[in-house]
C-alpha cells in the first residue's frame, strides 16, 4: 500500500546495520507528517556497493 503522506524527516532515533550479501540497515527514525505531528518509522534498507545497489525493503509507522 502506498501513501502520499508528506514526511519531513526530523532525526534518526536508531541505527541497527548487519551484514548479510551487503549491508541490512534497521533504521528507526523520527519524521513530522503534514499536520506537523512527530512520529517515529521504522525503515529498513539493503544494500549492495559493488553493484551500486539499494533497496528501501519496507518503511512503516511504530
Amino acid at each position: 500500500m502506498k501513501s502520499k503522506a508528506n514526511l519531513v524527516f526530523v532525526k534518526n532515533v536508531e541505527e541497527k546495520e548487519q551484514v548479510v550479501s551487503g549491508k541490512k540497515y534497521n533504521l528507526t527514525i523520527a519524521a513530522k507528517d503534514g499536520g506537523g505531528a512527530t512520529k517515529n518509522y521504522e525503515a529498513i534498507v539493503v544494500e549492495r556497493v559493488w553493484d551500486h545497489y539499494r533497496s528501501l525493503e519496507s518503511f512503516k509507522a511504530l
